[in-house]
């Protein structure tokens, strides 16, 4: 059991480490909580429209691409 909560703090404070570099990267950790939390949610949508997009237009190009090259 203490072996299974260690991996979970690990993993928490791998996770804790990414976030800190992430605001740091992009320093938004000079922000106020509220500017902070809009600059999240734009890039947390980005990143989901771009996903989302990759999943659904990229197996169709890649086929007509695939075609395009005689495979």
């Amino acid at each position: 059991m203490s072996n299974s909560s260690s991996a979970n703090s690990s993993v928490k404070e791998r996770l804790k480490f990414w976030y800190r570099e992430y605001e740091f990267t992009t320093a938004i950790y000079l922000l106020e909580p509220w500017e902070r939390r809009l600059v999240n949610v734009t890039m947390s949508s980005i990143a989901v429209i771009s996903l989302y997009a990759c999943f659904y237009y990229l197996p169709h190009y890649a086929r007509s691409f695939a075609k395009l090259l005689g495979f």
